[in-house]
């Protein structure tokens, strides 16, 4: 018999705790759908986000914060803020 070979999934760290509420007030009117095309997420995903339950790889933040219309340096200043 043949085993499958799993591939172990390293644990995500854990999201600032103030994120997932920040990109939430940022998103304004803008539907979670919205922001889920743009990302091409799942809109689940996306709010598991907001929530602060899910994290996204570092390398997807500049396409979350435009998907979201911020910038790198408000991203950058609220996280001094929080510091």
């Amino acid at each position: 018999m043949a085993s499958a070979k799993r591939k172990a999934r390293r644990p995500r760290p854990a999201p600032p705790p103030w994120l997932g509420s920040w990109l939430r007030s940022a998103r304004g009117k803008k539907h979670q759908s919205e922001i889920a095309k743009v990302l091409g997420w799942d809109v689940s995903r996306v709010c598991r986000v907001e929530l602060g339950r899910l994290t996204f790889d570092a390398g997807e933040l500049p396409k979350v914060l435009d998907a979201y219309g911020l910038t790198p340096r408000q991203f950058e200043l609220e996280l001094a803020r929080a510091a």
